[in-house]
């Protein structure tokens, strides 16, 4: 028999080659040798994790500037346009302090300024407070100013009325012309209150 074909050898041989490859492997996964790439791996997850968190901060701090920075913008356009209002009212109201009654023409010529040049306002109205013991002369007067067919609306015995006297552009507002915002709550406390605290009042939308 031949060394071979002989069995004992090759199993011997089979052995000593599975035993040299355990070795080998053995040897690739020891710690020894596999620890400075655990080390790069953690270094990289946490360095990876650092930079997550700083893009994200950044990502926000953009974001909250851009926000701030776009509320500011809003709030600036919200003060300039409060602003401007209280300009035309100052500017209207100092044409009539020392008037006793408001004239029809006066009042279209003045308030036409503010409406065509400002798109913000729609409309200019004059709103007396009258009396129910003076509204026959109240809408007597209106109506010899130029309005012939002016009455107050809707009908109603109240013991004040505010009912609009004046209005521009009176064309697309004749259906207001004469309207009693005493009727409206929503108004009617509002003039109160401008009334009674001497200031600028808005009412909410209704």
């Amino acid at each position: 028999m031949s060394k071979e074909n002989n069995p004992v050898q090759q199993s011997a041989s089979y052995d000593s080659i599975l035993s040299q490859a355990v070795k080998k492997e053995r040897s690739v996964f020891r710690l020894s040798k596999t620890y400075p790439a655990y080390i790069i791996l953690v270094f990289a997850l946490v360095l990876s994790y650092i930079i997550t968190i700083y893009i994200d901060q950044s990502v926000q701090a953009d974001r909250k500037a851009s926000f701030d920075k776009a509320v500011s913008s809003v709030m600036t356009r919200f003060e300039n346009k409060d602003s401007d209002m209280d300009d035309v009212l100052g500017s209207m109201r100092a044409l009539y302090d020392n008037l006793f009654q408001v004239v029809r023409d006066y009042f279209h010529l003045y308030g036409s300024i503010p409406v065509k040049s400002d798109e913000s306002i729609i409309t200019m109205m004059n709103i007396s407070e009258v009396d129910n013991s003076e509204k026959e002369n109240f809408v007597f007067y209106t109506q010899n100013s130029g309005l012939y067919e002016y009455k107050i609306h809707p009908y109603g015995v109240r013991p004040i009325y505010y009912p609009v006297e004046f209005i521009v552009p009176y064309e697309t507002n004749t259906h207001m012309s004469g309207f009693d915002f005493a009727t409206k709550d929503v108004v009617n406390d509002a003039i109160i209150k401008a009334r009674d605290n001497a200031e600028v009042v808005s009412t909410k939308v209704y």
